[in-house]
């Protein structure tokens, strides 16, 4: 695929990121209570990480799929992988959940955000908003892989960016319900769904235990989710430090969801690309290394105009004056891409490279890991930003 080529498909990709502003001006919504409830945004951002994390395993294993002939272009009778690859993705939302809500909740309560009657709030709360976004967000991931795929665009650059706004729009809608939910009182209806969804994950797992490709996505796939959520938490903590500035500059939170997920987005791109490639066993170390030079700066030019878009429209969400406002919000911007895709295309090229080497299936953990890493270092190249351009 020549630059030009992969510059346009990243660019109409990376363009359904600007949509994840939406998902940023439903929580900012919740804006006037991020003071009195610290875990709003304790665990906005690692929910947003498990979407990631998910959504990007999910996508990426369709994509390599489909350009291998594992997965059939087709919407029924497709193959047992095609049907365990589902149900593995639901047990691992799951674990992914639990494991994140008790590192948050640890993390949290010794940074003094979180008390003890916060537990159970931090348990089920992102298993509710996560597994729901999920079963909601996983037909709309098969749709766009195989319509892409039958149209002749290579799902590896298409999908995961633009079903990220999808995710993101729905996980915002969702974590914004649940929210309100626990406020008006119906906080056990979350408990008991989540309680429904760890009988339905113990008997997939039952069922499956025996099937090899559901074993090794599953083992796989943990300590990937895991190592995110451990990010996806810190990231958490970040929010939570600046929330008095947060809620003074409602654009920031407006924008934030849009900008993680843009480079995320450069980061699965990249990392897709270069797997489907260690796939089909296409050229050395040496020639990968320079056509990941050019796919990282064919996708980097996109990013750059999608970064600059969402500096714009940060100002718009803050209902502030145009002007010097405008202007900081675009420094911000670019300077979170820059900073940061020079650090997400590396960590996605090395973890491809290094996966595979030592046999394991690198869809399993190149987009968990860099999605994840995009989001921390979006918070923090961001909040950095603010300190050097202000």
């Amino acid at each position: 695929m020549s630059m030009r080529s992969t510059t346009l498909q990243s660019l109409i990709a990376l363009i359904f990121s600007v949509g994840s502003v939406f998902a940023g001006g439903i929580v900012s919504l919740l804006s006037g209570r991020f003071i009195e409830f610290p875990w709003i945004l304790a665990l906005f951002p690692p929910v947003l990480t498990i979407r990631g994390d998910i959504g990007g395993i999910l996508s990426g294993k369709l994509g390599t799929m489909l350009n291998t002939g594992r997965v059939k272009a087709s919407f029924l009778g497709n193959t047992k992988e095609f049907y365990l690859l589902l149900k593995s993705i639901f047990v691992l939302a799951f674990l992914d959940t639990l494991g994140m809500s008790l590192f948050s909740f640890s993390l949290n309560f010794g940074l003094g955000y979180a008390r003890v009657d916060h537990l159970l709030i931090y348990l089920t709360l992102p298993v509710f908003v996560c597994l729901i976004s999920i079963a909601a967000a996983m037909p709309i991931t098969v749709l766009v892989a195989i319509l892409s795929f039958r149209r002749g665009f290579n799902p590896d650059i298409v999908v995961y960016p633009a079903i990220s706004m999808v995710n993101d729009v729905i996980v915002a809608s969702i974590f914004f319900i649940a929210v309100r939910s626990v406020e008006k009182g119906f906080f056990y209806f979350i408990a008991l769904f989540s309680l429904i969804s760890l009988v339905i994950v113990l008997n997939f797992c039952s069922t499956h235990v025996n099937d090899l490709f559901f074993r090794k996505t599953i083992l796989e796939g943990v300590s990937s989710v895991f190592f995110s959520s451990i990010l996806g938490s810190f990231s958490g903590s970040v929010l939570t430090r600046f929330r008095v500035k947060i809620e003074s500059f409602p654009g920031l939170i407006a924008i934030y969801p849009a900008m993680m997920s843009t480079l995320g987005g450069v980061g699965s791109i990249i990392g897709s690309i270069t797997t489907t490639k260690l796939a089909i066993g296409l050229g050395g170390s040496k020639g990968r290394i320079r056509l990941f030079i050019r796919d990282a700066a064919a996708v980097e030019i996109s990013a750059l105009i999608i970064f600059f878009t969402l500096g714009i429209l940060g100002s718009l969400f803050s209902g502030l004056s145009i002007g010097g406002y405008v202007l900081t919000l675009v420094k911000l911007s670019l300077f979170t891409n820059i900073v940061g895709f020079l650090g997400i295309s590396l960590l996605s090229f090395i973890i491809a490279e290094g996966t595979f080497k030592r046999g394991w299936d690198p869809d399993n953990f190149v987009i968990p890991m860099v999605t994840s890493s995009a989001d921390l270092m979006t918070t923090l190249f961001l909040f950095l930003g603010i300190y050097l351009l202000q």
